[in-house]
């Protein structure tokens, strides 16, 4: 029984180091709280118009959230993440609605442990891909605009028609993915950002 509901989950782990692999092969750059590129042109009384596009805000190099998963198949998860860039890990504790528990631990050079304690199974995958860059969304993503989603206003990107990323106006915390396989990432209320 839980052969499925692990299958699906390892689908999408295997789109997300597709993805990655694909996108995010810089060093990254030092977090800032807040990014934005001003285009503007100046009028006759020498006042700037301006238009701003904001850039997706880097994430801290540390951080803890808590994020709630409905995937394409249907299935609910809650996830506890530890972001960890300075030492290239990230731990992902699964909790699945309706089936056991699933540990994710993930490092920088690619390999990946995943284990299941009540079931006492464990192995290892390696992808080309480590952990997410800290600006990942920085490069080459495009501006949707603004969209009130879940009671937070926020800005709107997409990155190589992969995934829709939403970020608090107010905060610049990513609030809400949308993945094109449908799974639907919803960070809690208030992440643990430094």
């Amino acid at each position: 029984t839980m052969l499925p509901t692990f299958g699906s989950f390892l689908l999408l782990l295997l789109f997300f180091f597709f993805f990655f692999f694909l996108i995010f092969t810089t060093t990254p750059a030092a977090p800032s709280s807040s990014l934005t590129v001003t285009v503007g042109v100046t009028d006759s009384d020498n006042d700037t118009d301006t238009d701003t596009v904001p850039v997706p805000s880097a994430w801290p190099f540390q951080f803890h959230s808590l994020l709630f998963v409905n995937t394409s198949s249907f299935t609910l998860q809650a996830i506890d993440l530890w972001y960890d860039w300075p030492n290239s890990r990230n731990f992902n504790i699964i909790h699945k609605q309706l089936n056991n528990t699933l540990y994710d631990l993930e490092w920088g050079n690619g390999t990946s442990f995943y284990y299941d304690l009540d079931a006492q199974t464990c192995f290892t995958l390696h992808f080309d891909v480590g952990i997410l860059r800290p600006d990942w969304m920085v490069d080459n993503s495009t501006y949707l605009g603004q969209q009130v989603v879940d009671g937070f206003t926020c800005n709107v990107w997409t990155k190589a028609d992969f995934i829709v990323y939403y970020e608090d106006v107010e905060t610049n915390r990513p609030v809400h993915w949308v993945f094109y396989t449908g799974n639907i990432f919803i960070l809690g209320k208030t992440p643990k950002f430094p």
